[in-house]
């Protein structure tokens, strides 16, 4: 078998997965908004486009920067999902910024650690 058709397939796979994530997401926003009274996050609402951003940057081809990339828009999912639970519950929290830090830090990583061109 061809390594490009196994990639085509990993390819494949992954955008499945980052769009059933993105779906998961924005219908669990909706379900929660239906069960907080009409009460909103934004920060809840826009959680869903980080699998897609996760889903066009696939082609990386370095799986350290994959892996660096992928957490930290996972970290910044549940930042935001922790920053709209504590938005819609009426609190504030300084915490929720800790996942802002990590993810920016997650990001940078990414970045250094990117496939050199021959």
């Amino acid at each position: 078998m061809f390594t490009s058709v196994i990639k085509n397939k990993n390819t494949v796979k992954n955008l499945i997965i980052c769009g059933g994530l993105s779906i998961f997401l924005a219908v669990f926003a909706y379900i929660y908004e239906i069960f907080s009274y009409g009460q909103y996050s934004i920060y809840m609402r826009m959680m869903f486009i980080f699998p897609l951003i996760s889903g066009v940057f696939l082609l990386f081809k370095n799986s350290l920067n994959k892996y660096l990339l992928n957490t930290a828009l996972a970290v910044f999912a549940n930042g935001f999902l922790v920053k709209g639970i504590i938005e819609i519950s009426g609190r504030s929290s300084s915490f929720d910024y800790l996942y802002i830090i990590t993810g920016c830090l997650l990001l940078f990583g990414a970045a250094v650690f990117r496939k050199k061109k021959a």
